[in-house]
């Protein structure tokens, strides 16, 4: 994972280095090329790293009064579709 991790790293530094020191000469289907394979990139690496991350939660050591009304609800609606519809839309 470090070795694909540090891949994606210096192509998203290479193109932005570029985008830095010569905006003006970028060959702009080359860039969207480059950007292309950063994507794709991106995907397998987050492909790969799902299965281990899907034992990990994540709380916010700060919630806000605009997030913790709607993180409040989301059981107790979650209670209910499972009560109405037998599952969780």
């Amino acid at each position: 994972f470090r070795a694909k991790a540090n891949e994606l790293r210096q192509s998203l530094e290479q193109i932005l280095n570029t985008l830095h020191v010569c905006p003006d000469k970028i060959e702009w289907a080359a860039a969207l090329d480059h950007f292309s394979v950063l994507n794709v990139q991106y995907y397998n690496l987050v492909g790969q790293l799902r299965p281990m991350l899907k034992h990990w939660a994540v709380h916010p050591k700060v919630m806000s009064t605009s997030t913790s009304l709607p993180d409040t609800v989301a059981p107790s609606l979650k209670e209910v579709q499972v009560l109405f519809f037998g599952r969780v839309a």
